[in-house]
């Protein structure tokens, strides 16, 4: 589950991104086709 890199040749072998700061997530190259086509977000935070 996560984000696999779109250089990895393998993907059984590459650690996944799960997580993206929401101020600059949409100027990351790997979650901007993400944002552009499915816009699914799961916000989740804390008081503490």
């Amino acid at each position: 589950m996560g984000f696999i890199r779109e250089w990895a040749e393998d993907h059984d072998d590459v650690p996944t991104q799960i997580n993206a700061r929401s101020k600059t997530f949409v100027e990351k190259p790997m979650f901007r086709e993400a944002f552009d086509d499915s816009r699914c977000l799961i916000p989740y935070g804390f008081d503490g």
